[in-house]
């Protein structure tokens, strides 16, 4: 029997109604529609019906500034690190019983984080134990694009890429600016495997200042093999409230390069629950 664990955020697989991983989440599910499942809320695949498995542990600390001078952090603050106290262990095949247990007619996992590739040996086992037990599964992976791992991105059908631009490490020591936020390299790999393998991806960034325009413009003419269908603008903001003061100037830099613009639909219906 497969004994491999990954490390889970809170949520763990989410929203679920049935055999939860995290036994401590009895009120869930949070979207409060009392059934399983939620809605992707961002890129490509807004408004596709899916379930979320949320790992633990990310390389990266985001933190922003707002247009009026506000700070907002990474929305998912308890999935960063793997000794917080709200991330857990669980075994790969609890793991696929509970997302079948409560997969119903859905056909879309999107795994997210944190970074899922920090964990890309478990991850590989998992989605391939997901594919064998049910191979019309799409399977979304969302990486911040500095970790590339050949397997994982030949077994997954789109894999969602969202550079951090330098806007992201706002307010965050000098240290962990110096980590490298924007991979080309990494990137292209991802880029280059979903051509060769009739794969989708985008290119996701979080926008919040005008000027960060130019960043993106820069960061892709050193890529190759995209479109502008595969490139998104999406306003940063944690809430509601937030997302109003960033929304305008996402829009407008999509419109003016004929960028992809995409909301965020899960804080719109839900607000900044987790679990949603």
């Amino acid at each position: 029997m497969e004994k491999r664990t990954l490390i889970l955020s809170q949520e763990g697989v989410f929203p679920v109604t049935g055999n939860k991983l995290n036994k401590e989440n009895d009120s869930w599910p949070a979207t409060g529609i009392g059934i399983s499942g939620t809605i992707q809320g961002e890129g490509k695949l807004t408004g596709v019906p899916s379930l979320f498995i949320r790992l633990a542990g990310c390389n990266i600390r985001c933190a922003w500034e707002l247009p009026d001078g506000t700070i907002s952090r990474c929305d998912t603050p308890h999935s960063l690190s793997f000794n917080s106290p709200s991330v857990f262990k669980a075994k790969i095949s609890d793991i696929t019983k509970t997302i079948f247990a409560n997969l119903g007619s859905l056909n879309h996992i999107v795994i997210t984080g944190g970074e899922p590739l920090l964990q890309k040996d478990e991850l590989k086992i998992l989605i391939s134990k997901l594919k064998e037990e049910n191979k019309n599964l799409h399977i979304t992976i969302e990486t911040n694009g500095t970790i590339y791992d050949r397997s994982v991105a030949e077994l997954c059908d789109l894999i969602s890429i969202s550079p951090k631009l330098k806007g992201s490490c706002f307010a965050i020591s000098k240290n962990k600016c110096d980590i490298k936020r924007v991979d080309i390299k990494t990137i292209q790999a991802y880029i280059d495997s979903c051509k060769k393998n009739n794969k989708e991806f985008q290119l996701k960034f979080v926008v919040s200042k005008p000027h960060e325009e130019n960043e993106i413009k820069e960061i892709i003419s050193k890529l190759k093999g995209f479109s502008l269908f595969d490139i998104i603008c999406m306003p940063l903001g944690a809430s509601p409230k937030e997302i109003l003061k960033t929304s305008s100037i996402a829009l407008k830099m999509a419109i003016a390069n004929n960028w992809r613009f995409s909301p965020r639909e899960h804080i719109t219906l839900f607000g900044n629950k987790t679990g949603t």
